[in-house]
């Protein structure tokens, strides 16, 4: 009876699905699950690969170039495992999963331990630009890893767009992150370190699930088989990107005081002058239950800002956030030397590129 059941059902799908098309499917199925089963397998060239992007994105982040990290991005393999394991989980494939999460791991180990011992040789001791964008995650990174999954599951179920995976290397943190956590480890920057892995953590996970509903959607597996691990997944994802609403209130908070500060200077100091909102270099803030500290750092000359300015500004950033505000000015004292000898016709001072967005005296 059961083998009856089982030839009928058989039967039916033949009938009710094109031949040609069948025969396509079962060979796209069938190349899937070889080159996963070959991303999730523990290799010399993944080893060699990833420690090589691994040096190559500490030594971008050391040296705070944007340009070496992305090349680095390029490089890492450590987004096939994740890969893998989204297709596993959505199959129901044990031995894809585990072999995917051992492979996965070892990744991470060897890349934080690379970065590390980067660190460790240079001594350079100081956090970067690049370094600092990495340590500090927030809702927009996380839109960015499911972007990210979808943009990367869809590349891996359709050849016409397999072109597209570099582009989503490139678009999501995934090495940066740890190279970050390793090279802030050696620091004994464990701030930073906490910073960079929930960084990596919120990626991988909202990748992995993204890349699973993509799978699932395109055919592969069930949401039987994947199911229990969604809902796991699902949990982790949202404590680790619980923490992440509270930057987006420095970010909103941050836009707000440059808001004030800008349209002061735009009004105090027009043209030619030692202070311009060009020359805003930073701002900082700290939000506490009770107050908030606000931390800028602002280019200029000599006597740049008075006391009575300070004051002004002070009240003004405290009515902005009706609660108590610490207010910490730095200024970075600038000097420009010029020898022109070529004047305008008007006996004026020509003006080139910067001159223009930075007047000075």
């Amino acid at each position: 009876m059961n083998k009856f059941k089982i030839k009928t059902q058989k039967f039916i799908s033949f009938i009710f699905i094109d031949k040609k098309i069948r025969l396509a499917q079962l060979e796209t199925i069938t190349d899937l699950n070889q080159s996963q089963a070959i991303y999730s397998s523990l290799s010399f060239q993944f080893l060699i690969m990833l420690t090589a992007a691994s040096l190559i994105s500490s030594l971008g982040l050391l040296s705070d170039s944007g340009v070496i990290i992305v090349g680095a991005m390029l490089i890492a393999p450590l987004m096939k495992p994740i890969m893998a394991l989204s297709y596993g989980i959505s199959i129901g494939d044990s031995s894809l999963k585990l072999r995917s999460c051992i492979t996965l791991l070892i990744g991470i180990v060897l890349t934080i331990f690379v970065s590390y011992l980067s660190e460790l040789v240079l001594e350079l001791n100081s956090i970067t630009e690049q370094m600092e964008s990495r340590i500090r995650p927030n809702l927009f990174d996380l839109g960015v890893a499911i972007s990210a999954g979808i943009a990367a599951a869809i590349a891996m179920t359709r050849r016409s767009v397999a072109d597209s995976l570099p582009g989503v290397a490139i678009a999501v943190a995934i090495v940066p992150p740890l190279c970050v956590a390793g090279i802030s480890l050696s620091m004994g920057k464990f701030s930073a370190f906490y910073g960079a892995l929930l960084l990596f953590a919120v990626n991988l996970f909202a990748i992995v699930i993204s890349a699973i509903f993509v799978f699932l959607l395109s055919g592969y597996g069930s949401i039987k088989n994947a199911f229990a691990f969604i809902i796991a997944l699902t949990i982790l994802l949202i404590t680790t990107a619980f923490p992440l609403k509270e930057s987006l209130v420095v970010i909103d908070d941050t836009d707000r005081v440059q808001s004030i500060l800008e349209d002061w200077l735009h009004e105090n100091y027009p043209e030619n002058v030692s202070i311009h909102p060009a020359d805003l270099n930073s701002i900082r803030i700290v939000e506490l239950p009770e107050h908030i500290f606000v931390f800028i750092e602002l280019k200029s000359s000599e006597n740049g800002l008075s006391e009575q300015q300070l004051n002004f500004l002070h009240s003004k950033f405290e009515a902005e956030f009706s609660k108590p505000v610490n207010l910490k000015f730095q200024l970075l004292l600038t000097q420009e030397l010029l020898k022109y000898n070529y004047m305008n016709n008007d006996k004026k001072r020509p003006v080139y590129g910067k001159d223009i967005l930075i007047p000075r005296k």
